[in-house]
């Protein structure tokens, strides 16, 4: 949150400025600059351009370049100060630090010269902004005071109060927390003793950060609700985007994401809607780690390219090195205005001297004249014929210094512009280098994500033909041999059909058998081709059971296991029918398979969760290791033989969690080795 607390020093510095604006409305103030002229017309518009600073950026900007052109115009330089520093504030809420920082420059030094002391105050807090937003906050802090100091000297309480408040948050910067609640709370005193809403709404928002930092997040929470409510009551939009912010970063550390999206969302719209650029690249990083949690990835996206977009755009080393540039111009500029001082200072002389030498031929014609008067005067001629030639000499020297000089200059001159130029191009072609890097890293991981998807699916591809195989090989062709092989015994006279009734019970389990398993079969060779196609529609779970029991009758009988539907009313689901039926088959099919003889299944069904069914077949059987009830509906192959040795293929349980999930359910299992086991699972209701 840095950028924040940054950019809450520029809010504060110019809400103390507004604090004369805040009881005349922005109206008001337009009927009455529409009928005044000269330096009363000037302050009014650069009291309009302050009052628009949280409002609208666009007409502040407006309005304080009208408010400049006509102080220019009337040679009124308070005027001037007053709106280079309002042009300036809207360059910084809009991002362009580099302008900002030339037009806080311009208006201190004609602040300087003129000598007002409000004029020098105020921009030294922007000029301490401009450097806190660069982390050099010692230097922050000596602008910071020196604006403190002028404050306090004009007894202007509540400029003192917000001086302050930039302190404190640079303080908050620097990680020394007493110090910053020392000073955000004396400004807090002040601005409840003069009844200063905005100042207090700012140093509830600023106390409330110092609470965030330090982990203390209910103070937290209580000041930065404080100030929400306090600038709500303001109405200002740029002021309420600080603490929305601050508290979407404390509900997405509390886990609140639902919250934390909603404040973070609010933040964005307001910051798009007055193009506040560091607010949109804090809201919108914010709701990419909310929805990149949420699994939401279409909107992480979108949210992560907003966010790099305007990151590019306030890039931090980009700033400082272009701070460092004007810098340089700013001192280049000043030794230019030397050496124009020197080089006067030295014409100066020359004329000086001009008039010494006119003198001085006075002087020789008065000599001349009394020439005849003595030796003393011809000493006299030619000490001061000694003197002009000195100084002709030294003239000439001083000439050749000066031309040395400009010389210097326009070779520096030239010289900085040429590195200026390989610096832009430099800068440029590392852009583009990087841009061709990530279209490359793009390009590669999109052809790996290829590759490796058409290596699972041939994978896939592989273990089903081999799985495919060995259920045709062995599962299924096994029972259809045995009963050919009966059949061949009946047709050749070799079993009589006496004998052959006794074998019919077997016969006919084989052949229930044989048919479960080419259901599960086809149903799983035809989800791995084509995948899983559901028919819903409102299906009666007791008539399913039913007839699940009655399929499974003679099998039951020949173990002597009693299977019971305890399903009394009918109970309509949402589901595919055939893949219900499936699911039951298989269910009941594995229940007597591991059923004892004289064992009892039970079949049941009940409202779950007030929207579901909870059906579960549950038997007395041997039971199921704990090891092995996690890889029963994940895992093909896993196969175990029944109390009477009868074989299964693994599909079964695999096939029965992929129907109940696709029809919208869950499937799971409870059970204990010698107790028995319960296999349930939950449809919609119909």
């Amino acid at each position: 949150m840095q950028s924040l607390r940054i950019l809450l020093l520029i809010m504060s510095l110019f809400a103390a400025i507004e604090s004369s604006i805040a009881q005349t409305p922005i109206d008001s103030l337009l009927r009455i600059v529409k009928n005044q002229k000269g330096e009363a017309q000037i302050n009014t518009l650069n009291q309009i351009s302050k009052a628009y600073f949280g409002k609208n950026p666009d007409s502040a900007l407006y309005i304080a370049t009208k408010a400049l052109k006509l102080a220019e115009k009337e040679n009124y330089d308070i005027g001037k100060v007053d709106a280079i520093r309002c042009i300036g504030v809207v360059k910084y809420i809009k991002g362009n630090i580099i302008e900002a920082l030339q037009n806080y420059q311009e208006a201190l030094k004609l602040a300087e010269e003129i000598g007002y002391k409000k004029g020098i105050a105020d921009n030294c807090n922007n000029i301490g902004v401009i450097y806190a937003s660069q982390k050099e906050y010692e230097k922050a802090l000596e602008y910071y005071q020196k604006d403190l100091k002028i404050e306090q000297e004009l007894e202007n309480e509540e400029d003192v109060a917000f001086s302050m408040n930039n302190i404190g948050v640079t303080y908050l910067s620097l990680k020394q927390y007493d110090k910053a609640l020392e000073y955000q709370n004396k400004a807090l005193d002040i601005q409840k003793k003069i009844n200063d809403p905005r100042g207090i709404a700012a140093s509830y928002q600023n106390i409330g950060e110092v609470y965030q930092a330090q982990e203390k997040y209910e103070d937290a929470f209580k000041y930065l609700n404080l100030s929400l409510q306090a600038y709500e009551k303001i109405g200002e939009k740029l002021e309420i985007l600080y603490p929305l912010l601050h508290l979407a970063s404390l509900y997405q550390i509390k886990n609140q994401d639902t919250k934390a999206k909603e404040y973070a969302l609010r933040v964005y719209a307001l910051a798009k809607e007055i193009g506040a650029s560091s607010e949109i690249l804090e809201a919108s990083t914010l709701l990419y780690e909310i929805f990149k949690k949420e699994k939401n990835f279409e909107q992480a996206l979108l949210y992560n390219e907003i966010a790099a977009a305007y990151k590019d755009s306030l890039s931090f080393k980009d700033v400082q090195l272009k701070i460092t540039q004007k810098e340089n111009e700013y001192k280049y500029q000043e030794k230019v205005k030397d050496a124009k001082k020197q080089q006067e200072l030295k014409q100066n002389s020359i004329y000086l001297l001009g008039i010494g030498f006119i003198m001085t031929l006075i002087l020789l014609a008065i000599v001349y004249y009394f020439q005849q008067k003595g030796v003393e005067a011809q000493k006299i001629i030619k000490i001061q014929n000694q003197k002009i030639e000195d100084a002709y000499t030294e003239l000439a020297q001083q000439n050749e210094q000066i031309k040395q000089q400009n010389f210097n200059l326009e070779t520096y001159n030239k010289k900085l512009q040429q590195n200026q130029k390989i610096l832009n191009k430099a800068i440029q072609s590392q852009k583009i280098h990087q841009e061709e890097l990530r279209l490359r890293n793009v390009e590669i991981l999109q052809q790996k994500e290829e590759l490796q998807s058409h290596t699972e699916n041939i994978e896939q591809l592989n273990t089903m033909k081999d799985k495919l195989f060995s259920i045709v090989s062995h599962d299924l062709r096994g029972p259809i041999n045995s009963i050919k092989a009966l059949l061949d015994l009946l047709q050749e006279g070799f079993v009589s059909p006496q004998e052959f009734d006794r074998f019919l019970p077997e016969l006919n389990n084989n052949i229930q058998n044989t048919v479960i398993l080419t259901d599960n079969l086809l149903f799983w060779a035809k989800n791995q081709l084509d995948g899983l196609h559901t028919d819903p529609e409102s299906i009666d779970l007791k008539i399913i059971a039913e007839n699940n029991i009655t399929l499974f009758k003679n099998q039951a009988q020949r173990k002597q296991i009693n299977i019971q539907n305890t399903i009394e009313q009918p109970l309509m689901a949402w589901a595919d029918k055939n893949m219900v039926d499936l699911v039951v088959r298989n269910l009941v099919g594995n229940a007597i398979k591991f059923c004892s003889e004289r064992g009892n299944i039970a079949i049941q069904a009940q409202i779950y969760e007030n929207t579901h069914y909870r059906v579960s077949v549950k038997d007395d059987g041997v039971g199921i290791p704990a090891t092995q009830q996690e890889k029963l509906f994940h895992s093909q192959g896993i196969t175990t033989l029944g109390t009477h040795q009868e074989k299964g293929t693994g599909l079964g349980l695999l096939l029965c969690r992929e129907f109940v999930e696709k029809n919208g359910g869950n499937i799971g299992v409870r059970s204990e080795m010698g107790q028995g086991s319960e296999f349930f699972f939950t449809l919609p209701k119909a």
